[in-house]
């Protein structure tokens, strides 16, 4: 009795998908997962995207960015000294040295900081070039 009609059923759904899996080629049923895949990565990331902005409370895209800007490396930071990565006096050395760095290249063209950083910080590790 129900052992026959189990087996049936199981033969039944094999026979099936068999039918659904021969009628089409391999190949667009994979072209087919990877349009849809596709289109639910996108549509996620812009669903989050969107929560993101939304909750954030932000009016544009600049603002969200700046805010952004200031935010992720408060909380690098924090997330840094919880996991003991920093010390706070490491901290407190590494803000005064891009303290200073922000007042020396205040008002300086993207060149002029780059010649800045070189000298500075470059060229005492690498050598001038004049040792050959």
């Amino acid at each position: 009795g129900t052992a026959s009609a189990t087996s049936a059923a199981t033969e039944s759904a094999a026979i099936a998908a068999a039918s659904v899996a021969n009628s089409t080629p391999p190949a667009i049923l994979a072209a087919r997962a990877l349009i849809v895949g596709s289109m639910l990565s996108v549509g996620g990331v812009g669903l989050i995207s969107a929560a993101l902005f939304y909750a954030s409370g932000c009016n544009s895209i600049e603002e969200l960015i700046h805010n952004c800007k200031e935010w992720t490396p408060k909380k690098r930071r924090e997330m840094e000294e919880k996991i003991g990565l920093t010390s706070s006096s490491n901290a407190n050395e590494s803000s005064l040295i891009l303290s200073q760095d922000v007042k020396a290249t205040n008002g300086m063209t993207e060149d002029e900081e780059l010649d800045y950083i070189q000298k500075k910080y470059i060229l005492p590790v690498i050598g001038d070039g004049d040792d050959e």
